[in-house]
Parts: C-alpha cells; structure tokens; sequence
C-alpha cells in the first residue's frame, strides 16, 4: 500500500512542478482544454487515477475531473469532508519558515492519507502546483493545489492482484476467509479490509507462466527460422557475387575451407592447370588435385604421393606458398597461396609465359648489345683519355672541356656495360667465383683505404670499427670488395657534407656481419621493396643529383647470395640508412 501511495505522488509531481501549469492557472479565463490535457483527464488516462480537483489560494475548486470526465467544480463537495483538512496542513507546511523546497532540487511537499469516500476507500494525496525554475513563486500558501484521489476497489486494486498474485483481491469492511489484510489512516483507524482467495503459489505461477512460456518459444522457433533463412539467403547470395567476381578476373582462384576441401573455384583456374571439369566439385580435397599435378611431373620430381604430403604439410602449417610450375604444355604458372580467416586456404595462379619469354628476349637482348658495345666503347675511352691528358699537343681550352665531357660519359656507359654484364652472367650462374679463405678485417680495410678518395670528393670520410680477433670466411676476395665498394660509393654519395660513414664488422653467432652506417637522408619507405631490383633508382633529382646504373645493388645482392649470405636494409632506422651483410664464416 505505501508503494500505491508513493505512485500517487509521483505521478502528480511530474505536472504538478512546471512553470507552465502556474502560468495557465494564473491566466483568465481558464483554459479548460488545456487543464483537460495536463493536470485533469491526463492523469486518468495515463496514471489510472480516478478523480482530480483543483483549488485556488482559497481552497475553492475551480476544476474537477471524475472518471476521466471533465465535471461541474461543485463536486468537490463528495471529497471536501477527507480533502480540506489535508489542504490546510499542506498550507501549513508551505508557509512554514522551515518549509520543504517548492522549486528547483528536490521533491515538493504534499499531504495524503486512506479514506472512505462515497463509502468507497481511496487513497487521497494534495500537492502544490508550483513552478520548476522558481521563477514567479507565489507568496507561500497561496499556492494552486492538486488533488488526487485513486479508489482502492477500482484499477489500483486490479493491479495489486496482479503484481502481488493475490487471487480474486477486493475490499471488504471487515476480514474475510484465511487471507485479508487491514486498511488504516494515517490515524492507524483500520477504514476495510482487502480480502483475497489462498492459492498455491506454485500452481499460480504455472497457469501465468505456461501460456507466456509456450508464446515465448514460438516466437523464438519463428525468429530462429527467420534468422537461419536470411543468413542462408545472406550466403547464397555472396557465394553468387563472390563467383561472378571470380570468373571475370585474368587470374586462377581456387578457396578451400579449413580442411582443404573445394568450396569455389573459377574456370581460369581449370583452364591453366588442365583440370577436366569432372574432376573438380564442391567438397573435393585439395590432396587429390596436388597428386594429379604431382603425377604429371609439374611440381618436382620424385615420388608424387610423397611431393603431395609435402605440400599439404605446408599448408597445414599455414606457411606461405610462392612457386613457379613448368607445365607440361610448356606454359609457366606463377603461384601464390596462403591461409586466410577461418583456416580457409586461397590459391591464386598467373600464367606468366609471356612474361617469362620477354624478359629472356631483353635479357638476351642486353647481354648481346652490351657484349657489343664494350670494344668500341673501350676504344673511344683510351682515345678521348689520350687527347685530354697529352702533354705534347695540349687541345683548345673549349676542346679540351669538350673531350673532357666526352670521357666522363663514355666512362659511365662503359660502367654502365660492365654492370649489364655482370648482371647477366649472375643471373644465367655464369659468373666466375674463386673462393679463398681470408681475414674479412683485411677486406673491409682495403675497401675502406681503396673509397676514401672517392668519398672525400664530398667532403664524407669513411670509418672502419674492427674487432682484434680475425674473421676467417671462404670467399671471392674481389666479389665482396666490389659489394663494399658500392655500399661505401652510395653511402658517400648521399651523406651531407662533413659526416662519417661508419662500416663495422662484428659477429652474429656462425655469422659475420659486415655493417655500413650513414647520416643521409635515408632511403622513402615506399621505395624499399624495390631496393635490390634492376634498375632501380629512389630518386633521379636527388640534392647532388647523383646518378648510376640503377643496378649495384642489384648485382650485390645477387653476389652476397652466392656467397650463402644476405643483405637488407635496417627497417629500425630512422636517421640516414644501414645496410647488413652477413657471411658465414670459417673461424672467428
């Protein structure tokens, strides 16, 4: 009953509390409609309250509302005898000078108590009409009041049959049966009794509860079915899309879930490996196409069960997977193959025969027209070094410029046809290697004493760091001092004017690790995946606007593979750039 109580006032706080309602109370002549929709039939229709009146300063009742009807302000009559003496002792308390807050934070006060009116027992409750903002207050106790009356045998009582299971509940004036509960005032003067049927609580529960709970899995069997048919449709859909946009590209796709079983493939794919177009469905294993490859002799030689296992291994593990397959048609496929969310793995092929037969072609074309040129070009070269420095017959100061232009260019095309050379007989294995053992201390010394004339032309000196114990690695001693020398040229190059260039040695377990250190600009980090390829310059307009073949890093790269090592460039740092080079070695 105290939380019935406590709803009744709290409904009317929610209007009773508002700058608004002191406005249009205050205002002539009243608007009715509006009191209709805000402080009247609004609080039957929304809160279930019975009746509502409203008092002026004078506690005369200039509204009422009865049964979310608006009716005649005389009616308050059936109320008065419960509700002025309620009016008055809220008056009280509003003009008393320790009086509750009527605006701004908190609730406002009220006076409320249980009564029988009309012979019907109700719960009656007065709060003051008073503005929010506390702007425009009246003098205290010339407030506006809300009354509010809800009848315990109408709605209210309904309602705590429900929330309370109190079977069959109604108000009587004295206790009935096992069950009753007493009403008092606020004077403890008992005014009736709600009396209710005794029940199980578990069968009450059950009759409430069954028809909830069979409306609740049918709704849950409908959403599922619903969810399940728009996540198939959602599927079907996307494996559509997702075939239409295999088949229109160049390249072969092939996915796999996370058994390595078939789920999509494209045509180019079938067509590239000569797969029948029986031989590939939904579900087939991954395993059965590798043997049939395998067993054409496509993927290496040996026994094709064991080749497959092998590649099925790897791919199990989630290792990536690069390869080139010389087919038997002589067409060659560039693969590339990885695992993907969800343990799927995905195959993608390239039939990258032309491309192979036009890089032959220029490589080819290259070797043959550089073989060409290097005798004439040396020729021209010793006659154009002949005219600038004879001391005989010195040439015009414009000639001599001239010859001199001449030489430096001739020069770099001659370096320029040495590094094609060199580049081919790398790449075809031709290139001859006379691999000793030496003291890499004595190499990287040579190196750094055999560049620093070339370095000094930039103002950079060039620093060697070396340990006291010797490392011995079988190498070809010129090959790696031609892999120091362009680090050392590049690194000079590049370095601002006045800075070192360290080169340090030092080992790395059965490794040693030779290192070059410069204060450059450093190199673009989208240009770094690109470092070590043919051709391959950062930038032609650099600061100094050094230019080269485009192909020393390419050749040393090639050259340190050789040799069992590797090269790279540091990622970590950020100041001028480091390369590593590593070796193994012999003795440390």
């Amino acid at each position: 009953m105290q939380q019935a109580i406590a709803k009744v006032a709290n409904d009317q706080e929610a209007s009773t509390r508002w700058d608004d309602a002191v406005q249009h109370l205050n205002q002539r002549p009243l608007d009715y409609r509006w009191i209709d929709n805000n402080l009247g039939i609004w609080f039957n229709s929304y809160y279930g309250h019975d009746e509502v009146y409203l008092l002026d300063p004078a506690d005369q009742p200039i509204y009422a509302m009865q049964g979310g009807v608006r009716a005649n302000p005389e009616t308050f009559r059936r109320v008065a005898a419960q509700a002025v003496p309620l009016a008055e002792e809220l008056r009280r308390t509003l003009r008393s000078p320790s009086r509750p807050r009527t605006a701004g934070e908190g609730a406002t006060p009220g006076a409320w108590d249980m009564a029988v009116v009309a012979g019907r027992p109700a719960i009656l409750s007065v709060k003051p009409i008073v503005p929010e903002t506390g702007e425009g207050t009246l003098q205290p106790g010339t407030e506006y009041l809300h009354v509010s009356a809800r009848y315990l045998d109408g709605t209210l009582l309904g309602q705590l049959s429900r929330d309370f299971l109190a079977k069959d509940a109604r108000f009587s004036s004295r206790p009935e049966g096992e069950a009753s509960l007493p009403v008092r005032n606020r004077a403890r003067q008992t005014i009736g009794y709600i009396v209710w049927t005794p029940f199980q609580p578990g069968e009450q529960v059950e009759k409430r509860m069954i028809p909830a709970l069979a409306l609740a899995l049918m709704f849950v069997a409908a959403l599922l079915a619903w969810l399940l048919h728009q996540a198939w449709q959602r599927a079907r859909e996307e494996r559509e899309l997702l075939e239409l946009t295999f088949e229109n590209v160049t390249q072969g796709i092939l996915l796999t879930d996370s058994n390595l079983r078939l789920m999509i493939w494209n045509q180019r794919l079938c067509d590239m490996f000569g797969f029948a177009p029986q031989a590939l469905k939904v579900g087939t294993e991954l395993r059965d196409l590798v043997l049939i490859n395998a067993q054409r002799g496509e993927v290496g030689e040996g026994d094709p069960a064991e080749i497959r296992d092998h590649v099925i291994a790897s791919i199990a593990r989630g290792d990536e997977q690069r390869a080139e397959m010389l087919r038997e048609d002589g067409r060659i496929l560039e693969l590339f193959g990885r695992t993907i969310s969800g343990g799927r793995y995905l195959l993608i092929t390239r039939d990258v025969t032309d491309e192979r037969k036009a890089a032959r072609l220029k490589e080819e074309l290259v070797s043959t027209v550089s073989h060409e040129l290097r005798t004439p070009l040396t020729a021209i070269a010793g006659s154009l070094g002949l005219m600038v420095g004879s001391p005989v017959e010195p040439l015009p100061e414009k000639a001599a410029r001239l010859a001199q232009i001449a030489l430096r260019n001739c020069e770099r095309l001659i370096a320029l046809v040495n590094d094609l050379l060199d580049m081919d007989k790398l790449a075809s294995g031709t290139a001859e290697f006379e691999f000793k053992e030496v003291d890499l201390r004595d190499l990287v010394r040579d190196a750094v004493e055999h560049n620093q004339p070339y370095a000094e032309r930039f103002g950079v000196t060039l620093k060697a760091e070396l340990p006291a114990k010797p490392f011995t690695a079988r190498v070809d001693p010129l090959r790696i001092e031609q892999v120091l020398a362009n680090l050392l040229s590049n690194a000079a190059k590049f370095s601002p004017r006045g800075s070192d260039v360290q080169v340090m040695l030092e080992t790395e377990g059965a490794k040693a690790r030779i290192s070059v250190v410069d204060q450059g600009s450093g190199i673009a980090p989208e240009f770094r995946n690109r470092l070590f390829t043919r051709f391959a310059q950062q930038d032609a307009t650099s600061q100094r606007q050094q230019s080269g073949t485009g192909l020393g890093l390419a050749i040393t790269k090639a050259i340190v593979e050789r040799h069992g090592g590797r090269i790279w460039l540091d990622p970590e740092v950020t100041v001028g750039s480091t390369f590593h080079l590593e070796l193994p070695v012999t003795g440390a």
